[in-house]
């Protein structure tokens, strides 16, 4: 969901500068409890004392040996506008560990790249090592909506770095950008090649590159916020040697769920089709 970003790019550069935080990340930051039906599920939200301040988390325990899903969240809205989808998730046994970026859900902190890698790679380590996460121990597939996949990928890469020997067994990518630079150029062309020297770069064909765990990248054709050619390119780029595109025809950028491909992604968040 960066159709923001994209809307309002040819303001100029002054107004990218300015402008960067509200364009990138126009999160709602308003906190609100899980729903009563999410209650009902097993949906509980959490307090956590990250780097940038408090970070607000959903989750749900796995049932079974199904994997938790560490779920990042696109670049609008908050936490309770993907209430449905974690409900999907837990009704096939999944668990869920949802973390909100700064300035969303109640999340503090000031919204930056830099900001919500730290922030996503505080909630991993908690998800991991925090003794009242024991029920959630398991494997972990990490899912990115939109923004979110380039924060799954910048996740994994500081992970990597740190030595982290838990990784996540997979990633899943929906519609997934090469880069900020990338984006501005499809959209609205030559503003691309000035926005990276305002703008968070969020190179996910790099990252993709170095990346060795196995990837499903899932795009709709009729996306017209992100084009799947971007999707493409992060296929293209990673260096995963169990990776998988799944290119959904009559979808478009909000309703890739609402187009019979569940059964498919579930089972591959179980990681079925990869042998493991």
């Amino acid at each position: 969901m960066l159709a923001f970003l994209f809307l309002f790019l040819g303001l100029g550069t002054l107004a990218l500068e300015q402008a960067n935080p509200l364009l990138i990340y126009p999160y709602d930051a308003t906190e609100e409890a899980p729903s009563p039906a999410a209650h009902s599920a097993g949906v509980r939200a959490y307090d956590l004392d990250g780097p940038e301040g408090r970070v607000v988390v959903w989750a749900v325990p796995p049932r079974g040996n199904k994997p938790t899903v560490f779920y990042l969240h696109g670049n609008a809205g908050n936490l309770t506008n993907r209430e449905g989808r974690f409900r999907r998730f837990h009704q096939s046994g999944f668990g869920v560990f949802a973390p909100a970026y700064p300035r969303s859900s109640g999340s503090e902190g000031r919204p930056s790249e830099a900001a919500l890698i730290s922030t996503v790679k505080f909630a991993y380590d908690s998800l991991r090592s925090d003794d009242q996460f024991a029920a959630f121990d398991g494997p972990v597939v990490i899912y990115g909506e939109s923004l979110g996949s380039a924060v799954g990928l910048g996740l994994i890469e500081a992970l990597e770095a740190s030595g982290d020997q838990d990784l996540p067994t997979g990633i899943v990518l929906e519609a997934p950008f090469s880069s900020i630079s990338d984006m501005a150029q499809a959209t609205v062309s030559d503003i691309g090649r000035v926005a990276p020297i305002f703008m968070d770069s969020w190179n996910s064909d790099e990252r993709a590159a170095e990346m060795s765990l196995p990837l499903l990248v899932i795009h709709g054709k009729r996306d017209r916020v992100v084009p799947i050619s971007q999707g493409q390119a992060v296929y293209d780029a990673a260096g995963s040697s169990k990776k998988k595109i799944m290119r959904v025809p009559d979808a478009n950028h909000v309703n890739l769920w609402a187009s019979g491909i569940l059964t498919q992604l579930f089972g591959h968040m179980a990681l079925k089709d990869l042998g493991l």
